[in-house]
């Protein structure tokens, strides 16, 4: 069961996103970089919840629909990326789920293998959102 927290959430957001742990520690562990000053991925990420994920989701952009149900989220600076789902059925929550450097541009086997468990895991709702109050 993978346990997810509220990023951003409210009224102010389109989308709203939750996060899980083993996500936000690899997010922080990243802001700071060289490729991620100063927490540019979470403000990216912010934006995207503000307007709406829908209106970043392309092809080519930060937003892209990988397969069954699980998008990531990047940009072409940097192989970091982001992976989750929409956990409503109107997408108007997004779950983070995982956050992890990849070793090169295509997707390597244990890649795809992640992004195969986090669909399952969408598939079969084997998450839950935890209230920190």
């Amino acid at each position: 069961m993978v346990e997810v927290r509220a990023l951003f959430v409210g009224d102010d957001y389109r989308t709203e996103v939750w996060i899980s742990d083993s996500a936000a520690k690899a997010i922080k562990n990243y802001a700071g970089t060289k490729e991620n000053p100063r927490g540019a991925l979470l403000k990216k990420i912010k934006r995207y919840s503000l307007n709406g994920f829908r209106a970043w989701e392309r092809r080519d952009g930060p937003i892209t629909h990988e397969w069954d149900g699980v998008f990531r989220i990047g940009h072409r600076s940097s192989l970091f990326r982001v992976i989750g789902f929409y956990g409503g059925s109107k997408r108007s929550e997004f779950i983070i789920a995982d956050a992890y450097l990849k070793r090169g541009q295509q997707l390597s086997a244990p890649d795809r293998d992640r992004i195969d468990a986090f669909a399952r895991i969408r598939k079969e709702k084997l998450w839950r959102k935890v209230d920190d109050d």
